[in-house]
């Protein structure tokens, strides 16, 4: 383990480390950077990422009397600013928006990544806005990870951050109870959350917001919101389910390797090898 820290009584702390630095963290990582090697021509891998994309397209299923998530923000990233700042918090909501923004440069996501710390896109997005404040911050976000810091609306509120939340509001942890659904024969376990309306929690702060739940309302409450010139709440009802479209895929089992990944809701990447003879059982 590597540790940087300013503050020396930090280093050792909590875990032992092999390579303590104290310092400023822009320093040491500008001079670890200088001493690293350069780096390897990546674009066959690169190819075969495109490659596979094209094998296994991105797909989903509309539907005609329910908001589809997945639609919602390919409709979105169309809509946004170019180089507009995504901030997200953890679930569903996160790896939809991963699969389904169309990024076109680099530092425009904001992710917590394997940290899974839910709660992190408001703030996230806050602090975007604030360090570019002409550029469009959008924070799409879950009903349950909305939660975790729904009281900095108030911040939004009191300093103008005109970030635009987009809250997908399917009354459940969703991740969580898709895991319930495949593995645990739909148990459940405290992951109903309730019907919140967020747009009417947001007004108690004084965030312009709404609520949708139609399909047809779907586009113009994105016009709406973004050509708000402050911070905003956008509410978006769908009903949580278990089809393969209500689904994050690809998804690896628990306790399995990636070549059990589940492409769809009945096929695993072990399957799709074994047919192309690359491997057997």
């Amino acid at each position: 383990f590597i540790q940087v820290d300013i503050d020396a009584s930090e280093i050792n702390k909590n875990i032992e480390i092999d390579i303590p630095i104290q310092g400023d963290v822009k320093q040491a990582l500008k001079m670890m950077n200088d001493r690293m090697e350069p780096k390897k021509n990546i674009g066959p891998w690169i190819r075969q990422i495109d490659k596979w994309k094209k094998e296994f397209p991105l797909t989903y299923e509309l539907d005609e009397k329910a908001i589809v998530p997945q639609h919602l923000i390919s409709e979105l990233t169309k809509l946004a600013d170019e180089d507009a700042i995504v901030s997200v918090g953890v679930g569903q909501h996160q790896m939809w928006t991963a699969q389904f923004w169309d990024f076109n440069e680099p530092f425009r996501w904001l992710c917590s990544s394997g940290l899974g710390a839910m709660g992190f896109g408001l703030p996230g997005a806050m602090g975007a806005q604030v360090a570019h404040p002409k550029k469009q911050v959008i924070n799409i976000d879950g009903d349950g990870s909305f939660l975790m810091n729904i009281q900095e609306l108030q911040t939004l509120k009191m300093e103008n951050i005109p970030v635009k939340n987009v809250v997908l509001n399917n009354a459940h942890l969703g991740m969580v109870a898709q895991w319930e659904d495949r593995f645990y024969k739909s148990l459940r376990g405290h992951t109903y959350l309730g019907d919140a309306n967020f747009a009417e929690i947001a007004h108690a702060f004084g965030v312009k917001s709404e609520s949708i739940s139609k399909p047809s309302e779907v586009l113009p409450a994105l016009k709406r919101m973004l050509k708000h010139e402050g911070p905003y709440v956008l509410d978006v009802k769908y009903p949580y389910n278990d089809k393969s479209h209500g689904h994050v895929m690809p998804m690896i089992p628990a306790n399995h390797t990636y070549l059990d990944t589940l492409i769809d809701a009945k096929h695993s990447l072990r399957e799709y090898w074994e047919k192309k003879g690359i491997i057997k059982e």
